[in-house]
Order: C-alpha cells, then sequence, then structure tokens
C-alpha cells in the first residue's frame, strides 16, 4: 500500500530527527544504535530508487536529514550513490537522485566542491540539456546544485583551501552552462510553466553570483551572456505588467508538491526580483561597465516600468497609508520587485553619472 509507505517514511524522518544523535538539541532516547544506522543508511539509499515518485520524495527528506548528522564524514557513499543514478539515466531515478541532491547540497564542504564539479557536473549538464527526456522541473534542480556549490566557494573565498581548485575546474565547465542559459532566458516567459519558472529563477541566481564574485569566469560568453540578461528584462517586465501590475492576485504558479523548489515561491515576481538582482551586479561590476553603458536608457526604462505600484498594492495602500509609509520607509527591511528595480536605478545614476540619468 503506497498510503502505509509513505506514511512509514515520514515516520522514519521524524524518528531520525530525535534519536539519530545525542548532539541534537532535541534528542529523545533511545539513540540509534551504530549497526542500525548502517541498515537504514542503506535502506534509504534504495528507497530513493523506488517507482513511487512520493516515495522518493519522503525518502530524499529522510536522506538529507541523516546527511546532516553523518555526511560526509560517516556517509562517504552516498555522493557515489547518487551519482550511480544520475549516470544510470532512468527519469524515476534522476528525480530521486535530484531531489535529495537539492537537500543534501546543504551539507556540501568547499573541500568537495572540486570533487562535485569534476563528478557531478557533467551528469547534471547531462540532464540539464536532456529537454526531451526530464521535465524542467528536474532540470531546475541541477542549477540549484550548481548555485549552492558557486556560493559557498564565493562566501569563503580566500578563507577555503579549495578555491583555486574550484574555480579551475569551473573555468573548464561553464562555457557549455553559460551557452544553455542564455538561450533559455532570452524566450518569452510562459507564465503558466511553473518548472520553467523555476529554471529561469535558478539560472539568475547562478548568473548574479558569478559576475559578482567571479566575473572572468564569464570570459568570451560576457557578450552574449549579457545581451541574455537585456532580453529576458524585456521578455518579463511584459510579463510582470500583465500579470503583477495590472491583475489581482497571486501570481504563483501551479507546481506539484513534489517538484517544489525547497519552499520557495515559484511566481513571475520571484523571478524578477532574480533578474533584477543579475542586472545590479552587471552594472556595479567593472568588468561588465561596458556592456551597460551602451544600454542605459532602455535598461533605466525598463527598471522604471518594475517600480510601478500593483493593483494589489494600490487597493491596500488606499486603505491603510501606513501600510505605503512602511513600505517606502528607507529604514524598511521590506524588499520587494518595486524597491529592489529602484535601487538599482539609483546606482546607474550614482555610478554612470548624467548619462543614466537622461
Amino acid at each position: 500500500d503506497q498510503q502505509m509507505r509513505q506514511l512509514a517514511a515520514v515516520l522514519c524522518r521524524q524518528y531520525i530527527d530525535v534519536h539519530w544523535s545525542r548532539e541534537k538539541s532535541n534528542f529523545q532516547e533511545p539513540e540509534v544504535s551504530e549497526e542500525h544506522k548502517v541498515h537504514m543508511r542503506a535502506a534509504l539509499l534504495n528507497a530513493l530508487t523506488l517507482e513511487h515518485s512520493k516515495l522518493r520524495t519522503a525518502a530524499s527528506m529522510a536522506v538529507a536529514s541523516v546527511a546532516k548528522e553523518d555526511f560526509p564524514d560517516l556517509w562517504p557513499e552516498l555522493i557515489p550513490h547518487i551519482l550511480k543514478m544520475l549516470q544510470a539515466g532512468a527519469p524515476h531515478l534522476v528525480h530521486g537522485a535530484m531531489r535529495c541532491l537539492v537537500l543534501v547540497s546543504e551539507e556540501i564542504t568547499d573541500n568537495q566542491v572540486p570533487h562535485i564539479i569534476t563528478h557531478l557536473f557533467p551528469e547534471l549538464f547531462r540532464v540539464f540539456i536532456s529537454s526531451d527526456v526530464y521535465p524542467k522541473a528536474v532540470r531546475a534542480r541541477t542549477c540549484t546544485v550548481m548555485y549552492k556549490c558557486v556560493k559557498l566557494v564565493s562566501l569563503l573565498g580566500d578563507a577555503s583551501d579549495s578555491e583555486q581548485a574550484s574555480l579551475q575546474l569551473l573555468q573548464q565547465a561553464v562555457p557549455a552552462w553559460f551557452e544553455r542559459f542564455s538561450g533559455i532566458i532570452s524566450l518569452p516567459v510562459d507564465v503558466r510553466d511553473a518548472g520553467e519558472l523555476c529554471m529561469r529563477i535558478e539560472i539568475c541566481k547562478i548568473l548574479s553570483v558569478i559576475i559578482e564574485a567571479y566575473p572572468r569566469l564569464l570570459g568570451s560568453c560576457a557578450a552574449p551572456v549579457i545581451q541574455s540578461i537585456w532580453r529576458a528584462l524585456v521578455n518579463t517586465v511584459e510579463v510582470y505588467e500583465s500579470t503583477i501590475v495590472y491583475a489581482h492576485g497571486s501570481d504563483d504558479a501551479e507546481l506539484d508538491p513534489q517538484d517544489d523548489m525547497d519552499g520557495d515561491r515559484i511566481s513571475v515576481e520571484t523571478l524578477a526580483f532574480e533578474l533584477i538582482e543579475a542586472v545590479r551586479v552587471v552594472v556595479e561590476c567593472r568588468h561588465t561597465a561596458k556592456f551597460v553603458s551602451g544600454e542605459l536608457r532602455p535598461l533605466v526604462f525598463m527598471l522604471i516600468r518594475f517600480m510601478q505600484v500593483t493593483a494589489d498594492q494600490l487597493e491596500t495602500w488606499s486603505h491603510d497609508v501606513n501600510a505605503y509609509i512602511a513600505h517606502e520607509d528607507e529604514g524598511s527591511f521590506e524588499i520587494s520587485v518595486r524597491i529592489s528595480a529602484a535601487d538599482v536605478v539609483s546606482e546607474i545614476c550614482d555610478g554612470y553619472g548624467a548619462g543614466g540619468g537622461q
């Protein structure tokens, strides 16, 4: 019975959360013995290969719970097992592997990143470009893992012993990704396709962190990547106006819960925010400044369109002026597309002088 097995997986995860390690603040007796841990880890890895998608999702969450305590020192076979699932290529195996890998990637250390780039990135890229085999939500997860690896290295910077090794490997790997990224985000946006929105959001996050931290990785891809960001801005603002500015209600796309990206909102508004963030890092980066100076007027115009008050905001503020004051307060912690776009326009005016304000 699938429902019974799914319930068992949920209960297993709950059991792991409170009985796996005495080091946890919510630990409850008894602690799982080392012998039982070995058997449970093996059983959970096997559960990732089950045919039923909800069982795979439940198993991946249980694996992630164990990984928080045991990976990598006590569970070195985890990543090799996921790699074998990716190499097998069967859609249900790849789905299970990617669902698990996104969760486990939170536990990856900087010293493991070179190994991930060398062994996992080729398989991730194969999945990413196989649009006729794997759904967009699964392909989007390959971008999520890539983003988390690059972000980890960038956060640690010189403090990481593996930064240079990771960058050398990325320099070889990323050009093929950049070419695909440019093609995807340049196309018109389909707001009804949640998997498509997932993929675009993750791509924007990758481009932002690379341009901000390691712009030299762009290499000869710099011009097409920046041009694709400009085209994406034009395409997205049209959709943003029609679905957000002039419409009422949520724009969240419908996504199967088993394909939810870590609970993040999948919406045109989220895409717009991440895209504007990518524009911000392009504007601020001296290595990409030459691509900005010739596009100042259309770029500022696009950003101003993102600054429009939405129908929902207008209705709210009409009834509560304090909500408007709180939103516009410079000391506010509120983040929105409108505020983000306004900040980038200010940075353009400050950084590019009269050319940015004309």
